[in-house]
């Protein structure tokens, strides 16, 4: 996830040391402001309540790490409070001096902070802030952080924790959670990444392209060179066909848009789906009929509850070599998992509840350094997360269980967020079809993976292309079958596009993938017409039509046979009759 460090810690100074009883409460009350330049307005009320009879408080300090807050004031009901700042190790401290001591039982001390704080971030076609956790966040006993955004933000796509209310300007958060977490939310409506990838392949065969699903749509600039057809697979990948001969090296070069949405969306029907059971076999990897699993199933039977189990029982090893073990080893090995231990834990015991689940490969971006070390090729820095059915919603839902330990505790379980970008699904197969990163010839240096933030472009739409596949001759009595051929042109792909012959409704194609092929069988059914008059077929797909005139050679072979036959039978019943005749004339002569 994109982290904006603004790092809040709040310590409370006493003349001396506290040690059993809590002798001091706090209150505090943050409110972010944020303008439409995403600069940020902070303003703390702080409430210090006295519990005790002889303690006091004289002073409040706080760290900001990451930050250099400016125009720093501090006030009280009796004015102006003198702040004292120190630079030291990258980090502002700030101590305000109390114009009264907090003195005497159920007193009650409150004053206000204001400064500049770090400004919002603006990536791509995202607003992004973060205020990660308190390090004192036990001694808060009431917590409540307003952020005010301008609605030029956009929408809140995504916030852990979840706001106590948010109504498009104002969101805020009540609960403690947000003290002891932190919060990370983003605004906007998608999120848009260029990405330029790179394949190298010296035999035959299919590569995977990154594809549309609930979470992203796909717009490609360029493919160089064009493969032979692109088709989609039963877990929705887009695979694109190229021929090499002779074992010559073939580079290949992809360019184009990634829209990243923030939750999943039915816009993208489903591909094989009517058919979830393959989602919750075992392989390799996801050993879901193992006795331990099947154990553990009959504790962990929802995907929360298991989402839930996996980021207590696994610990991030940034050390680790990106070598994957599956979800057996990160049971036995806890203490040492990688993104990919945590989705196969996840995934297996999904499988083994009976959920259907599969995972995710791709780039995710990230500014946490402890992140960024993640490799699944040796070569590109990549990502893999999982991802269940939820059978109320009929759709795919992704989860990250690596991130929230990592992040120490945002959510990505209700909602994801606009970074993760998947160049493959695996469903069927726990390893196939392979990433792009995974595409590389020994001794090639050329960087793979390029995916950076962009500018929302406009495709415009073509239409499609029909063309029809006629039989050179058709056997009318019998019928004969013709194909309708479907192309489309645009760099990306086209759903639910309704066929129709003869302006009745013929069939439809779930999917058009971009530059791809499709074709139709058409039956001919049998006739017994012999006149010779062109007749005519208007298909249509989409908006696209295409008139078709068969032509009169197309009966070439059965008119002919018609007229040979009738001949024969003509010359036959001639035979015949000049036999019958004969001999009739035979019979008057005797």
């Amino acid at each position: 996830m994109r982290q904006v460090i603004i790092c809040l810690l709040v310590v409370i100074i006493f003349p001396f040391s506290v040690s059993a009883e809590k002798e001091f409460s706090v209150g505090l009350d943050v409110t972010y402001r944020f303008d439409k330049d995403g600069i940020s307005q902070v303003e703390q009320i702080v409430t210090i309540t006295n519990l005790t009879q002889y303690m006091y408080a004289e002073n409040y300090e706080m760290n900001l790490s990451g930050d250099t807050p400016k125009n720093i004031k501090a006030w009280d009901d009796g004015g102006q409070m003198k702040i004292d700042e120190i630079f030291e190790s990258g980090q502002t401290k700030i101590k305000v001096n109390f114009n009264n001591p907090v003195a005497g039982r159920d007193r009650k001390y409150q004053f206000h902070l204001s400064y500049l704080g770090r400004p919002a971030i603006h990536n791509g076609q995202v607003w992004e802030v973060s205020f990660p956790r308190l390090s004192n966040a036990d001694e808060i006993d009431s917590y409540r952080l307003s952020v005010i955004i301008p609605k030029s933000f956009g929408r809140l796509a995504f916030s852990s924790p979840n706001p106590e209310s948010n109504n498009g300007e104002i969101m805020v958060i009540t609960h403690n959670q947000g003290a002891q977490y932190g919060v990370v939310a983003a605004f906007g409506d998608f999120q848009t990444y260029e990405f330029n990838l790179s394949y190298t392949i010296d035999k035959s065969q299919t590569i995977s392209l990154p594809s549309d699903s609930g979470y992203q749509r796909i717009f490609y600039d360029n493919i160089e060179p064009m493969p032979d057809n692109i088709t989609i697979d039963i877990d929705g990948n887009w695979r694109a066909f190229y021929e090499v001969k002779n074992k010559e090296k073939k580079s290949i070069r992809v360019s184009g848009r990634a829209n990243i949405l923030s939750e999943s969306s039915q816009f993208i029907p489903s591909v094989g789906y009517h058919d979830l059971t393959k989602y919750t076999k075992p392989t390799t990897y996801w050993p879901s009929d193992n006795e331990t699993f099947s154990s553990l199933a009959k504790t962990y039977k929802t995907p929360q509850d298991i989402y839930e189990f996996v980021i207590k029982t696994l610990k991030y090893d940034k050390s680790k070599k990106p070598i994957r073990s599956g979800a057996l080893e990160a049971l036995n090995k806890p203490d040492s998992a990688l993104c990919t231990e945590f989705s196969d834990l996840f995934i297996t015991m999904s499988r083994a509840a009976g959920i259907p689940a599969r995972e995710l490969n791709g780039f995710a971006y990230t500014s946490n350094p402890e992140l960024r070390p993640l490799s699944l090729s040796g070569i590109d820095v990549l990502h893999a997360w999982p991802q269940y059915w939820d059978f109320a919603k009929s759709t795919w839902i992704s989860v990250d269980p690596t991130w929230e330990v990592t992040t120490k505790g945002i959510d990505y379980f209700s909602k994801m967020d606009f970074n993760h970008f998947a160049f493959v699904s695996h469903g069927v197969s726990d390893t196939e079809p392979r990433s792009a990163g995974f595409y590389k010839m020994p001794g090639d240096e050329t960087k793979s993976v390029d995916v950076k933030f962009g500018e929302f472009k406009d495709y415009p739409a073509k239409p499609l292309e029909l063309k029809v596949e006629w039989p050179w001759q058709i056997w009318a009595p019998l019928g004969a079958s013709a194909k309708l051929i479907i192309m489309n042109p645009n760099s990306y792909a086209l759903y639910r596009t309704s066929v129709r012959i003869n302006h009745v409704e013929f069939s439809a194609v779930d999917v058009l993938p971009p530059f791809s092929t499709h074709k139709i069988d058409y039956q001919i059914n049998p006739n017994w017409n012999l006149n010779f008059d062109t007749r005519k077929l208007e298909f249509e797909a989409g908006v696209s039509k295409l008139t078709y005139n068969i032509k009169v050679s197309s009966y070439f072979v059965w008119h002919a046979t018609v007229a040979i036959f009738s001949s024969f039978i003509l010359i036959l019943l001639g035979f015949i009759a000049s036999r019958i005749w004969s001999l009739h004339l035979q019979r008057q002569t005797v």
